[in-house]
Order: structure tokens, then sequence, then C-alpha cells
């Protein structure tokens, strides 16, 4: 995840592990879901990213703005804008000149390290159909796996935003929306299992938490409890990993995100931690005290921290 705390505990997502992550309504699950997929490209990991909500160009620019915080552009001649684009501004065209041959450079940059080797790649799809069930993501996932063969890669990543908009077949369908999300979380971990004639395959998804569980959030500081989750039984069974993200208005305005573990099928869980957040670049990370901001300077003083470690 890039988050030193999860990191420690969890030790990244295993094959045939599914992780949801869970929150309320703009509370980041998208931005988490960008931020693990960009992890796992720079890992080397080969990704198909699933967006059933958000546009395929949203998604695509938001990968290379995550991409123009990596701390080795600090030794660029754009090192001052390190950890500065902000998605509005690309996503409208108002960048300045400086800033516009950055992000041409970060692309550039991004594909170059696709193409070579040094990252992974990224298969990006957006449904053209008004239903996308589970059957309709396994096939693709088929034809993205069978188009990474080409290159004698696999495909090892996959991310579904979000698990809430996908649909059932028709000879599976419940009234029960509940029911019918339990059987897509069950048929979601089985496509993990048997991927790739039993190879296996990470999955990540968004979940939504049920208003109670936000209410419950609301009163213990960001914290969540499976009662969150109780809409959908299946999420708190079949998934392996299931972490929360909290936001209140406070810690949206200081650039802070709590994040609690929900589950954790193979070991201990990790404590509630905040990270810090750049919402203008939608990059999360680990936040090491002090007050955040939207100053770009922290920003970059965070970021090289990071290379540092690195």
């Amino acid at each position: 995840t890039g988050l030193s705390q999860v990191d420690k505990i969890v030790r990244g997502l295993k094959n045939t592990e599914l992780m949801l992550c869970a929150a309320s309504v703009g509370q980041g699950k998208t931005t988490f879901a960008l931020n693990m997929i960009y992890q796992a490209i720079e890992a080397g990991w080969n990704c198909c990213f699933i967006t059933l909500e958000m546009p395929f160009h949203a998604i695509r620019k938001m990968i290379y703005i995550l991409h123009s915080c990596n701390p080795k552009f600090l030794k660029t001649q754009y090192k001052n804008l390190v950890g500065s684009l902000d998605f509005d501004k690309v996503n409208f065209g108002s960048l300045t000149k400086e800033e516009e041959d950055f992000f041409n450079f970060v692309m550039d940059d991004l594909d170059t390290c696709s193409n070579d080797g040094t990252y992974g790649r990224l298969y990006l799809w957006q449904p053209s159909g008004a239903i996308t069930t589970v059957t309709d993501v396994e096939l693709k996932l088929r034809e993205v796996q069978s188009l990474f063969r080409e290159y004698d890669k696999n495909l090892e990543f996959a991310v579904i935003d979000y698990i809430s908009l996908l649909g059932v077949d028709k000879d599976n369908k419940q009234k029960d929306n509940n029911e019918n999300l339990n059987f897509i979380i069950k048929q979601l971990k089985q496509l993990c299992l048997k991927f790739n004639n039993g190879q296996g395959l990470r999955m990540l998804s968004p979940f939504q938490v049920n208003r109670a569980g936000l209410a419950e959030a609301d009163k213990n500081g960001g914290i969540y409890n499976t009662s969150a989750l109780s809409n959908a039984h299946e999420a708190e069974r079949s998934a392996d990993v299931v972490i929360s993200l909290y936001m209140d208005r406070v810690m949206r305005t200081e650039n802070q995100v709590k994040i609690c573990c929900l589950k954790h099928r193979m070991g201990e869980f990790f404590s509630p931690f905040n990270a810090a957040i750049n919402f203008k670049c939608r990059y999360i990370y680990d936040y090491f005290g002090g007050e955040l901001g939207d100053n770009v300077e922290v920003y970059k003083g965070t970021i090289e921290d990071i290379g540092e470690m690195l």
C-alpha cells in the first residue's frame, strides 16, 4: 500500500486474496484504490483497473498525476513541481506551461517504464454495457491475461471500482439487493482463487458502508466496526482483508484520513492511524506529524523523506 503501518502488519496483498476498502460516500475509496494500483504498477505487478463509476479518461489522468508524486522526479528539472499537480487543473486544461511540460514528461516516463519492464503494465477498462456482472469481469480478465502472456507476463492484480455497481446474471438474480451483493462478493473471491487455471489473482474493490456503520464511526472518532458491513455479511466472510477509511470536516481540512483494519484473515490487525492525503493529486502517504495544509513545500519535504527511505 505504501503505508508503513499497514504494510508492517499485512505485508502486501497475497495471491488469491480479496481486499475490500470500506468507506462512506466521498471518503476516498476510489482514491485509495488508485493509490494501490499505482503502488502495484511501480512494484512491477501487471494490473487491470475496471472502472464502473468514473470515465476512462479521468482514471487515466489520475494514474499519471499519482506518478508525478514519485520521488525520482526530484532529481529532474521539474523538482519544484513534484506533488503539486492539481487534477482539476489537468482535467479542465488550465495548467501553466511549466506544469503542462511536467505532465507530459510524467506521462512519457510512465509509458516508457511500463514498456521496458521497469514497471508493470496496466490495462484500464470501462465497460460499455448498462450492467456489468462478475461473469463479464471474468471474461475481460481472461482477455487481459491473454494479452499479458504475449509479453510472457501474467495478470497479478485487479481493481474493480466498485463492487456495489456490479450486477448479477439473470439466472442468479434475487429480489433482495443485499443477497445479490453477497453473491457478487462470493463470486469475486472464487475468481481470485481459481483465476488462470488455479494460479490465482489478487483483487481489491471499494465497498460502501451502511448508514448505521457511518453513524457509529462518527461517534467513535472515525473507527468503524464490522456492523458497517452488516448489509452484506459475505464481505466479512469472504474477504481476506477489510480496511476502512474515514474523514470528517476537520480531518478533510487538515488533509488527513483515518485508516482502520476490520479484518485480516492471515494475521493480526494494524492499529487505527491517520494517513496524509494530498487532495490536489490524490496521493495518500505516511503522515509524519506537523501541520499539513495545501502548502506544496510540505509535500515536497515529505516526498523527499520518502525518497530517502526508499
